[in-house]
């Protein structure tokens, strides 16, 4: 205690408010949302009860949730409650009674089988066996709770990882790493997620840190225990999410930026230094490999689905894949489609029919339940202002830098703004390019559209810096106004969404 006492005196002050402010909004997140009322949170929560309760992966024999969850899912109507917008959570005394009276009888280790989320790999689940080892001898509803809460933590670490990011880029400037950091902790889809039981908030957190430490190799040069650390973070990515396949290319830019400069310079020492990056990334991810070749299953199975190997649904048959096909889907995600294209349909339109405007504008602002609790659709406008707004600012700042002559004469990789530069656009094109390959599989095998805002949220701290830069457009006299008003939108934003919410499942 002492130890973590002395760390939060170091914490900067503005950093340690917002911390707290992004905890209780974070806690209010947690209660509020009723139980599995996440997307595919009963899947992940019974992953880890398999884990928790079973020793063992999930995928194995058995039912894909217990038979104690079922239970606590039918009683507190959760079906309905997810697919039909007039249906809400079942909260009476009575209910409540007869499910307290049966679940002592219910089953809680006949699940460990075959669901959404036991291919996936297992970092995530073993972190989340902890609050449930601590809540254990407690009801279903409880752990998840618990599970939740210590979610929640992600959140923290991703806010603090977005602070030290935007002081890499900006310098220590407390009020544009202010914006940077709240426009991350308080943007109300990363709230929602990091307060469910998932593992995109340890994915979001764990790719804030590696972007802040690539960022600092880049822009400060070499320095081991930065290097470790961040082979360390993308590692352990890697085997929270498949998605983080694509932090290893901008992670080994990074790192080979750092080396290049010594290449001439070979000693043991710096050997030494090579393996234990090399090591660091290779403990989390050879473990996993090791245990999942060991249990028969693949490491990541979701690449499948990416390389084109996935197959159709019984009954339906696979178009044939081309590259015409591809850009005609990725031109009509964007722009309307041209007269000789054949139409794409890759979405169930709620607020648009255009796709980008439904899925990166709607569902990346504020999209919650199972990606089914909206707000009107002229709410969605004031979103699209606020993006314009802040591409208007940083479009001034670009052109005020370029009148002032600020930016360097020759762009080369020898300056650390371009190498960062490069590092930032490999890291979220691979990102995007691998998200819309992965969603374009699925709509030649005429599935179910796979892309979702959320799936953008491990780049939203270089997002929040994007918003930050933004600020300064403003006049000297009018910017400190300006980033305040920005900080109690966010906090306005976040009530407005728990409003939602609550309306949704309450009123």
């Amino acid at each position: 205690m002492r130890a973590l006492r002395r760390l939060w005196q170091h914490v900067p002050t503005p950093l340690a408010l917002l911390l707290v402010v992004v905890a209780v909004c974070g806690t209010m997140w947690v209660l509020i949302v009723p139980a599995w009322g996440a997307p595919d949170e009963d899947a992940h929560f019974a992953y880890t009860a398999s884990l928790a309760d079973l020793g063992r992966l999930p995928g194995g024999t058995g039912n894909a949730v217990s038979r104690e969850q079922r239970q606590s899912m039918d009683y507190t109507n959760t079906d309905a409650t997810t697919f039909f917008p007039y249906a809400k959570p079942e909260w009476s005394p009575v209910a409540e009674r007869e499910w307290r009276t049966n679940s002592r009888l219910a089953d809680r280790r006949d699940g460990g089988g075959v669901g959404a989320a036991s291919s996936y790999p297992p970092a995530y689940y073993l972190f989340a066996t902890i609050p449930y080892k601590i809540a254990g001898k407690s009801d279903v509803l409880t752990r998840v709770y618990a599970v939740r809460a210590a979610s929640l933590l992600w959140l923290l670490v991703a806010t603090t990882a977005a602070w030290l990011l935007a002081g890499e880029v900006f310098g220590r400037r407390r009020p544009l790493q202010l914006v940077t950091a709240a426009t991350v902790g308080l943007w109300p889809m990363l709230t929602f997620i990091s307060s469910s039981v998932t593992p995109d908030g340890m994915l979001v957190a764990l790719w804030a840190l590696s972007t802040w430490l690539g960022a600092s190799l880049v822009l400060r040069g070499p320095s081991l225990w930065r290097a470790v650390a961040l082979a360390f973070c993308v590692g352990l990515a890697v085997v929270t999410k498949t998605t983080a396949l694509a932090l290893i290319p901008p992670a080994l830019i990074a790192l080979a930026f750092v080396a290049w400069p010594l290449r001439r310079r070979i000693a043991v020492r710096r050997m030494v230094a090579v393996a234990g990056v090399a090591l660091a990334f290779l403990v989390p991810v050879g473990t996993w490999f090791a245990v999942a070749n060991h249990n028969g299953r693949p490491a990541w199975e979701q690449t499948q689905v990416v390389s084109g190997k996935a197959t159709p649904e019984e009954g339906k048959v696979a178009r044939t894949s081309s590259p015409r096909l591809f850009a005609s889907y990725l031109w009509q995600y964007y722009l309307p489609r041209l007269p000789f294209m054949t139409k794409t349909k890759n979405i169930f339109p709620v607020i648009s029919s255009y796709p980008a405007a439904q899925v990166w504008l709607g569902s990346g602002w504020a999209v919650f339940g199972w990606v089914n609790v909206w707000f009107p659709n002229w709410v969605y406008y004031i979103f699209l202002g606020v993006v314009i707004l802040v591409a208007a600012g940083l479009l001034a700042t670009a052109r005020g830098r370029a009148r002032r002559g600020d930016g360097p004469r020759r762009i080369t990789l020898a300056n650390p703004r371009a190498r960062l530069a490069v590092f930032v656009t490999v890291m979220v094109g691979l990102l995007w390019a691998g998200l819309h390959w992965t969603d374009y599989q699925l709509y030649v095998n005429q599935e179910a559209p796979f892309l979702q805002g959320r799936y953008l949220l491990p780049i939203a701290p270089l997002l929040a810096l994007l918003v930050a830069q933004s600020t300064r457009a403003l006049p000297m006299r009018w910017r400190a106004a300006g980033q305040g008003a920005l900080l109690g939108g966010l906090i306005v934003f976040q009530v407005a969404c728990l409003g939602l919410v609550a309306a949704r499942y309450y009123a």
